[in-house]
């Protein structure tokens, strides 16, 4: 047990190179590209575009869609496309969206000789095509912040904890002055005990070019323990998500007693069930609160997990699957509890939602494709529930006090 969770500990950080918000070695042409091939492409220096993202400007200009003076703007044209293009099949697929902006360059080895090259800040960003421009523009709803994942795997690897405070950082309340701006975040990592060489070339308002570089190269160039800054900036997609567990998998890792997964899950259930066989001691049509229709199949499916049962539902589309999470959700809703339901596929959500949504149920359903991108309308959503207590009130005075209030 202890193996395969340090196992996947290790796939969740994913320092094998394939997690480009911990180990970025070079810059594949559909997922990322050099902010400094944009020097003086409008002729500009490149880290103007630095300095606007700084001062958070809403657009930005890197170049234009179609240049016929210029092969290599028609060029760079053509790499932001196929990276818009990969942004938005990731959406599609996950509803993540995970495009920034990420400088400056952090690269060096952990002190257990684990690789390390990513950006420190990440900058929220989305490209748009605009009137023959090619441009990045701010994503408002979402804050410059640190690299989370370089923070925890900092964290771990080096086994020195962090302030939860610094992992929780917000950027946008710096000075919008660049000069001031690198000052703040000079500060703020010698104060935190995160160990990083800031050197004069990170204040001079000049990027340098990204190069690629492969794994021997870093080994034998870098120095254990040693992590030092440079002034590169790169566009591209850093997900983000999966580091946000490293802290759950290492408390497991802490408190495991169990041998195998088998027992773990078997353990839970067991003491789960304690606590709900009052609550599922009657499971019939009385107690049941189906808005959707019903087969014999769903229907059974639905009694066992009443029931306090884990079981596997599977079948091909159309068979009823999200019909039956969807009575599953109104059921356990309608007696005082609260759901959760997780997938990958963006539209296996979407299906979810709009079924809901269909028997008014939307304002008590959060919709969460992106942890970071959703929680402002989450937030909203919250706050007009809130606000709208009277109005269930008038809906709903014939129901149970306590159950209203719930």
């Amino acid at each position: 047990m202890q193996k395969l969770l340090k196992s996947y500990l290790r796939r969740l950080s994913n320092l094998s190179g394939n997690n480009r918000s911990i180990l970025l070695l070079r810059l594949l042409k559909d997922h990322a590209i050099d902010l400094h091939d944009f020097d003086y492409t409008e002729n500009e220096a490149s880290f103007e575009i630095i300095k606007k993202l700084i001062e958070q400007q809403k657009h930005i200009k890197l170049c234009q869609d179609l240049d016929s003076r210029s092969k290599s703007a028609n060029e760079l044209s053509k790499r932001l496309k196929k990276i818009h293009r990969t942004e938005k099949f990731i959406f599609e697929e996950r509803g993540a969206k995970d495009l920034y902006v990420g400088w400056p360059m952090i690269k060096g080895k952990f002190v257990d000789d684990t690789l390390i090259r990513c950006p420190l800040i990440f900058f929220p960003v989305s490209i748009e095509r605009k009137d023959g421009d090619c441009l990045i523009s701010r994503r408002s709803d979402v804050n410059i912040t640190l690299n989370k994942t370089f923070l925890l795997a900092y964290s771990y690897y080096n086994q020195i904890p962090l302030d939860e405070e610094l992992i929780e950082t917000v950027i946008d309340d710096y000075d919008r002055d660049a000069t001031v701006f690198r000052t703040q975040l000079y500060q703020l990592l010698k104060n935190s005990g995160v160990e990083l060489h800031f050197n004069q070339e990170n204040f001079t308002d000049q990027l340098q070019a990204f190069k690629d570089l492969n794994k021997s190269q870093m080994e034998s160039s870098e120095k254990t323990g040693v992590l030092k800054m440079y002034p590169e900036a790169v566009l591209g997609i850093f997900p983000q998500a999966g580091s946000y567990l490293v802290p759950d998998y290492v408390k497991l890792l802490e408190d495991q007693e169990e041998p195998d997964l088998e027992s773990f899950f078997v353990k839970r259930n067991l003491r789960e069930n304690e606590n709900q066989l009052a609550l599922f001691d009657r499971v019939n049509e009385e107690n049941t609160f189906t808005p959707f229709p019903l087969d014999a199949y769903q229907e059974h499916a639905l009694k066992e997990i009443k029931k306090g049962q884990s079981l596997v539902v599977q079948g091909p589309p159309g068979t009823g699957k999200s019909q039956l999470i969807s009575n599953l959700i109104c059921d356990f809703i309608a007696r005082g509890k609260n759901v959760l339901v997780v997938c990958q596929k963006k539209a296996a959500l979407d299906v979810v939602y709009e079924r809901l949504k269909s028997k008014d149920m939307h304002d008590f359903v959060a919709l969460v494709h992106d942890f970071k991108n959703d929680r402002k309308p989450i937030y909203e959503q919250i706050d007009q529930q809130i606000e709208s207590v009277e109005v269930y009130e008038k809906k709903n005075n014939s129901l149970d006090a306590i159950q209203f209030f719930r």
